[in-house]
């Protein structure tokens, strides 16, 4: 294997590392938040539902949606985390092909 063969592949893998360090952690942190805001949705409606407070119930509107866009938000977080673990597997997967034909050329 050539010196600017063995760069190629430092290069990928290197690739492949950052996107599946930022894939895990936009899928653990996104998931994590998404699980928070979606408790804090119930726990909004249900407080909602059990009392008939006018006054507070535009307030507590505005929190239902501001939950629900941070819900939205979190649930494309985490897709964007495992676009970025396919695009590291798809890099591993190039690696892995292009040392087994050095392998195959070397014998």
């Amino acid at each position: 294997m050539t010196l600017q063969e063995r760069h190629k592949i430092q290069y990928l893998v290197s690739a492949a590392v950052l996107f599946l360090i930022l894939g895990l952690g936009n899928v653990i942190y996104g998931h994590a938040k998404y699980k928070e805001y979606k408790s804090i949705f119930k726990e909004t409606t249900i407080e909602m539902n059990s009392t008939k407070d006018t006054i507070n119930d535009s307030e507590k509107t505005r929190h239902l949606k501001r939950s629900q866009g941070r819900i939205s938000f979190y649930k494309f977080f985490v897709k964007g985390g495992k676009v970025f673990l396919c695009i590291s597997l798809f890099f591993f997967i190039i690696v892995f092909v292009m040392m087994d034909k050095k392998d195959k050329n070397i014998n």
